[in-house]
């Protein structure tokens, strides 16, 4: 995996998952599936739309034999280039949009749409799974310009959690290899450019100025930590509060 534009993907993880037999989904998951919306389609693309709905976090599935090389790069498009997408549409692309590539050509629309190419199909054996963070910006410009909006390209242009795409990808591994599949060991993460915690200084009278109510000190340190802050007690009245990487919005 190479990102050739860390400030529009910051952070790629992928697996690896080998002997996959694709096929209909079992009962349990057919039926969460349905839960939100959705029509079953394969186990494959059940499980990337299972866990996109179970944690919020998007992810993509690619079959392995479909990628060029076995090379993910993850860079800007070029004026020539076209994508067909998965409802056999091509796309024309430009320099603005981020593509997920392999060596000879784009196999994805970063963030909003796969190729129908790379796609998971029933004659596939190994899949790659994609689970990255992309900049908001520029995902909604991309499916603006193109049309094109999708579940994914929904949620990144809101932000994602740049801690959670290993997460999202271990989840995945873990039903596909309860379907029959086995996974690469470990994760491929690549995050050039860790982002540090987020501290921000809180005054417990600043709390009560802008809310005119007078706030509990327990109350609020209660708040804090339901919210997934953790606070800590600098001096009287004065906390240290570490901002959760979910919280982009802060």
């Amino acid at each position: 995996v190479r990102i050739w534009d860390d400030e529009l993907c910051p952070r790629y993880s992928g697996m690896v998952i080998k002997g996959i037999q694709v096929g209909p989904s079992p009962e349990w998951l057919r039926k969460r599936i349905e839960a939100v919306g959705l029509k079953p389609i394969n186990n494959v693309v059940d499980v990337t739309n299972y866990v996109l709905f179970a944690t919020a976090h998007p992810i993509h599935a690619f079959d392995l034999a479909k990628i060029s090389g076995r090379k993910i790069i993850i860079r800007k498009a070029t004026d020539a280039e076209v994508l067909r997408g998965l409802e056999d549409r091509d796309i024309s692309l430009t320099p603005e949009m981020l593509v997920i590539a392999d060596e000879k050509k784009p196999i994805a629309l970063a963030g909003i749409i796969g190729g129908e190419e790379s796609s998971v199909k029933e004659s596939t054996q190994d899949v790659f799974i994609e689970s990255a963070c992309f900049d908001a910006v520029s995902i909604r410009k991309t499916s603006k310009k193109t049309g094109i909006s999708t579940d994914a390209s929904y949620r990144f242009e809101r932000g994602a959690d740049i801690s959670f795409p290993p997460r999202a990808a271990l989840m995945a591994a873990s039903l596909l290899t309860q379907l029959g599949g086995k996974a690469s060991k470990g994760v491929a993460d690549v995050y050039p450019k860790p982002r540090k915690e987020k501290i921000v200084v809180l005054r417990h009278h600043r709390i009560s100025d802008l809310l005119g109510l007078e706030i509990d000190e327990k109350f609020a340190m209660r708040t804090l930590a339901s919210l997934g802050f953790q606070a800590e007690i600098q001096q009287r009245g004065v906390w240290q509060v570490k901002i959760p990487q979910f919280r982009v919005d802060v």
